[in-house]
């Protein structure tokens, strides 16, 4: 069995996000997270893209990452296009393609907003071709046009991203601006058979986990198939495309009985005798779907038994690397990839960095000239945002300490609210920054700073809490203020005044990507960028199915490194999770927060049935924001053991491990709990770690 796997987050771990986040990258530079707005990135002929005057055939070339899954795009007519929908802001965006010629000498044009198309010259050789364009705000489309009838292109791989707070993170891949929304594996539970998602015709039964999959895991599914024949089957439904082509896959290896199997699909085709032996083997159909029945059905020869694991469905003409999916069948969406974020003033990497939902009521976040107020006066993009671009404002004080530009806001609900500015010094000595509630005046933020060597530091806090000052680079600074008990209304504002006491007129604050958020909550989060309207960031999700990994039902040590985003709980580092149970029954929590759910302490808890196996309060630090902490866990039966930051070992030597475990959640908990930090590490191993080890290994 593998003991040991190493890699990037990014190559083992399922992200999920929904919406655009911001991310500090390793240049010390606010910009996008990765992210593909696009649905259906390599699969033109999907309904996701519109064709006028033009057809699409696909998988009919080998692609740029070796798969063959390029598709064909036949001008049907003049100016025959291939475009994609979306909502729009007016702020640039990018779009990319891969692009080759196959026929015709035609001009080929690509937009990211199809009212303004641009001439690309593509040779018979893969090259990426990209535009960027800011439309109007509405909605627009991106894609591709072929302006001569009947050239083809084959085209492969597009994007489209936000290109304005200095563009996007780039990803670690070969294609370090391309983030597929194809998805690799278009069935769900690859690896369950046992799930209510794959059919079972009368006769066929499941055993799960019966068996050692290829990869070592104990994850290998048993089906037995009582006598055979066509009316015994083992069935995914999947929505498939008329005229497109498939390859489907899975690993087999055959227990008892002789028997072959073969492949249908929807009754339209059945694949070639395949033939299992006791050795595992990778199985795999390549096929064209022309009928309208969805199914894959595994239907064998004569009564068996057979080992099934790791099935796939893909939209290639080639056998492409197994891709587990271990929820349902995943649906055309965009992607929203990790947030691996940095210190913007060291440029020290920080972690991966998950966060639950926000929302930013501010609706111009870095446009003060559309801030009310005429006291003051704007000089817009006066100078280098902390994201590298030149729109950061100098807010300028005419004739009075009371010279400010202000903002309403709405809120959902009483209690503290978060608000964050970035600020850097101009000429103005000192500035304020104000949450007011004008029907509440005593539930507000006042916080007037004091420049010193550009360095502001709070001198008079008449209302609120300074949550931090964080200086983020280039002599700028994250300003962190909280607003205790703001009520719902849309009488709040945010107030920035450039220059009071100690300043003189004329003399200037320069201020970008300011910040309120809706939510009730102690502590900012990420910068959450506005433009005319209120934006939520959704939670970060992020996991890693136990297949992926030497997992062990037995015995095994998890060690967990976290930066601390906040002070205090709840707040979970990594779970381990039986996802055919209730959410707290056959589980395992390595969890900030102490034995009442909140404080600043550590706890590891483990349940078997909903029953408590240990418990531990490992700890209670006095936790900073920025500071690493190690914890591990050990898991054995009757020996359970956990440490923090080298400290003194707690054991429990009563309890089982909890069974039926198939993902490890990272930074939350499927309750919408998350830690809001940053995930620095995690290691595994599939044995009891001593306790001099576990020592060791959290110091």
């Amino acid at each position: 069995m593998t003991t040991t796997i190493n890699g990037k987050a990014t190559d083992l771990i399922t992200f999920s996000r929904g919406s655009l986040a911001t991310v500090t990258d390793s240049n010390g530079l606010i910009k996008w997270a990765p992210h593909n707005l696009l649905l259906a990135s390599e699969q033109f002929d999907n309904t996701n893209w519109t064709k006028s005057s033009a057809t699409v055939a696909a998988n009919t070339e080998e692609a740029p990452n070796g798969t063959d899954t390029a598709d064909t795009i036949t001008a049907s007519g003049a100016n025959g296009t291939a475009l994609q929908s979306y909502t729009a802001l007016a702020v640039p965006y990018t779009f990319g393609v891969w692009l080759k010629r196959k026929t015709g000498t035609g001009t080929i044009e690509i937009a990211a907003d199809n009212g303004t198309y641009t001439a690309v010259t593509i040779t018979s050789d893969w090259a990426l071709y990209t535009v960027t364009q800011t439309p109007a705000a509405g909605s627009k489309s991106a894609g591709i046009r072929i302006v001569t009838s009947a050239d083809e292109v084959y085209a492969w791989g597009a994007h489209l991203y936000r290109s304005d707070l200095g563009g996007m993170q780039a990803n670690a891949s070969a294609y370090p601006y391309y983030n597929p929304s194809t998805p690799k594996n278009l069935l769900g539970y690859s690896e369950a058979f046992d799930s209510a998602f794959w059919t079972k015709a009368s006769g066929v039964s499941v055993v799960a986990n019966a068996d050692a999959a290829p990869n070592g895991s104990p994850t290998a599914d048993q089906v037995t198939f009582a006598s055979g024949g066509a009316s015994e089957f083992l069935r995914q439904p999947i929505s498939m495309v008329v005229n497109t082509t498939y390859t489907f896959s899975v690993y087999a290896r055959l227990v008892s009985g002789s028997a072959t199997f073969t492949v249908d699909y929807g009754n339209i085709g059945t694949s070639s005798t395949l033939t299992p032996t006791s050795v595992w083997q990778r199985f795999s159909y390549t096929f064209t779907f022309t009928g309208s029945n969805n199914w894959i059905d595994i239907q064998v020869s004569a009564g068996c038994t057979i080992a099934f694991w790791g099935a796939q469905l893909s939209d290639s003409a080639s056998l492409d690397p197994y891709v587990p999916n271990f929820g349902a069948a995943p649906s055309a969406a965009a992607y929203h990839g990790p947030r691996l974020d940095y210190d913007g003033d060291t440029l020290a990497a920080r972690g991966l960095l998950v966060e639950e939902a926000r929302t930013n009521a501010v609706i111009h976040s870095s446009d003060f000239a559309s801030w009310s107020g005429s006291t003051a006066t704007v000089n817009a993009n006066a100078v280098v945002a902390p994201d590298g671009t030149q729109t950061a404002d100098e807010v300028v004080r005419v004739s009075s300490v009371s010279d400010n530009k202000h903002i309403n806001c709405t809120f959902t609900g009483d209690g503290s609210k978060p608000v964050s500015i970035y600020v850097k010094y101009n000429t103005a000595s000192t500035f304020t920054v104000l949450l007011f509630d004008l029907t509440v005046i005593a539930s507000r933020a006042d916080v007037t700073f004091t420049f010193t060597a550009g360095v502001p530091t709070a001198t008079s806090t008449l209302a609120g809490s300074v949550e931090s000052i964080q200086a983020v680079g280039n002599g700028w600074y994250r300003i962190k203020l909280v607003a205790s008990g703001v009520v719902a209304a849309n009488t709040n504002r945010v107030y920035v005044y450039p220059a009071v006491a100690g300043s003189s007129d004329g003399e200037k604050t320069t201020f970008w990507g300011a910040q309120a958020e809706v939510q009730t909550a102690t502590f900012s989060t990420s910068y959450i960028a506005t433009s005319g309207a209120q934006i939520t960031r959704n939670a970060d999700v992020a996991s890693v199915g136990t297949s992926q990994f030497p997992y062990s039902a037995s015995e095994g040590t998890l060690v967990v490194a976290w930066m601390a985003g906040r002070t205090s709980g709840p707040a979970p580092a990594l779970v381990l999770d039986d996802t055919d149970s209730t959410q707290y029954s056959n589980v395992v929590f390595m969890n900030q927060g102490n034995s009442a759910g909140a404080g600043s302490g550590w706890r590891a808890i483990g349940n078997v049935s909903g029953i408590s196996q240990f418990d531990f309060d490992v700890a209670s630090p006095a936790l900073a924001v920025g500071s690493t902490y190690k914890l591990a866990l050990a898991l054995k039966q009757n020996d359970f053991a956990a440490v923090l930051n080298g400290g003194t070992v707690q054991t429990d030597p009563t309890g089982s491990v909890p069974q039926g475990i198939d993902l490890l959640r990272i930074g939350g908990h499927r309750d919408g709990t998350n830690i809001n930090g940053w995930i620095r590490q995690i290691t595994y191993l599939p044995r009891r770690l001593t306790n001099a080890e576990l020592q060791a290994r959290t110091a």
